[in-house]
């Protein structure tokens, strides 16, 4: 998958910042984590399998997705440095456990907001492994939770570019995926999490030891270690999908501001990017497209912008972990073609009637955000339906037949992914 980008790279002279707080370590601390309050436990082997013996693990919370707009709109090429947040040198237990609790964050945000929250596991001879969710801050009860997602194995769909074939992949496909180990320098997610449930992760290292680039790159506390936005660009997403067959229907798809979708984060792995997580994205602006009429197979399309990001230990004063990620949606928007899909779950509608999907059920597009001629690989992307975000069917009265509306996995009105209006 190929587009024209607009990029702004950074410049490779070395930022120097003054007056960046401090991040403590947990060993310069001595912190002890604890069940209450734990917001993320897991395990760690390395790329063979086995418990590595000197592995810790740092948690890094980014800024709000305001405060990275923010950041995006000021870049102008010179690396960005954020405030370091989060903990680091949580150590790895001797059966390869772990488990970090709010209590151990030693510099935290100032108000309360949801944040992307990157875990480190790393070993000075096994190398690193990088997951990133998005968790909320509470400042008043100094607690850090996570942020509920959908099921990743739910609703997975890729596109051929070239020809516009939509692959769905069985649930029971994609659950068996999900179940095997990560691969090397990723992790995978096991079980709920929520405000009353950890993140568990089971992390596996890369195999690559740790390096510094060169004596001279490695920074302090107070040189601009932490979060370091390096470029950022556009690229082409899908924001939806209108699928019909018969006339005398209007589907609108519309977006409004608040709703939220969920985008897949690239970390770097050795050479290679490869998937590292899932963050959130509030949308900040409301879209409606025109009305679509008569037979329909269209893909929706939108620009995002994209950042490069590098995490500078704080202790070990080196890049150990590289990641991009979507910052909001930039705006724009256009139609591919698609595969119509095989959806069946029928029910018909009178003239004058109308449906809505408003609920969190929507397709994942595993390829859905054309990445790979920036990074190699292409990320997912679930834009999803809330009660904010939603795609409406009226019959038109001149209908005097009226139209079937029919479900992908189940009928229009128990929340399927999406539909087909069919005559």
């Amino acid at each position: 998958m190929r587009n024209t980008r607009k990029w702004m790279l950074a410049v490779p002279a070395a930022l120097t910042l003054s007056g960046v707080p401090i991040l403590q370590t947990a060993s310069d601390l001595n912190a002890q984590t604890s069940a209450e309050g734990t917001f993320v436990t897991g395990s760690v082997i390395s790329a063979d399998g086995s418990i590595p013996q000197e592995a810790t693990v740092t948690v890094n919370i980014s800024p709000t997705q305001e405060e990275l707009i923010r950041q995006a709109e000021a870049f102008t090429g010179t690396p960005l440095a954020s405030r370091p947040m989060g903990v680091e040198g949580i150590p790895v237990k001797k059966d390869g456990s772990f488990s970090v609790s709010s209590a151990d964050i030693t510099t935290t945000p100032t108000s309360s907001g949801v944040h992307d929250v990157t875990v480190i596991a790393m070993d000075p001879q096994g190398g690193v492994s990088t997951h990133v969710t998005s968790m909320r801050w509470d400042a008043t009860t100094k607690e850090l939770t996570a942020v509920p997602m959908s099921d990743p194995r739910e609703g997975n769909a890729s596109v051929n570019e070239e020809t516009g074939e939509v692959t769905r992949t069985p649930e029971a496909t994609a659950a068996a995926a999900a179940a095997k180990a990560p691969a090397p320098g990723t992790a995978r997610i096991s079980g709920a999490a929520d405000r009353d449930h950890a993140l568990h992760l089971d992390m596996r290292l890369d195999g690559v030891k740790p390096q510094r680039t060169t004596p001279g790159d490695a920074r302090t506390n107070a040189a601009g270690c932490g979060l370091e936005l390096t470029s950022t660009w556009r690229e082409p997403a899908i924001m939806g999908e209108v699928w019909s067959t018969a006339y005398g229907h209007e589907t609108t798809v519309s977006l409004k501001s608040g709703s939220s979708s969920e985008t897949e984060i690239a970390v770097k792995v050795g050479d290679a990017w490869k998937g590292g997580g899932t963050v959130n994205r509030e949308l900040t602006s409301t879209f409606t497209a025109a009305p679509s009429e008569g037979p329909q197979q269209k893909l929706m399309k939108t620009w995002w912008t994209y950042g490069r990001y590098n995490y500078w230990s704080c202790k070990e004063g080196y890049v150990i972990t590289r990641q991009v990620k979507a910052i909001n949606r930039y705006g724009g928007h256009w139609n591919t073609k698609g595969s119509l899909p095989s959806a069946w779950h029928c029910a018909r509608y009178q003239p004058g009637d109308s449906e809505s999907i408003d609920r969190n059920r929507a397709t994942r597009w595993s390829n859905g955000v054309d990445t790979s001629g920036a990074i190699g690989i292409d990320l997912a992307i679930r834009s999803g339906h809330s009660s904010t975000q939603t795609v409406n069917t009226a019959v038109k009265r001149s209908d005097t037949n009226g139209l079937r509306l029919c479900g992908l996995n189940t009928g229009p009105a128990s929340d399927p992914r999406t539909w087909v209006v069919r005559g």
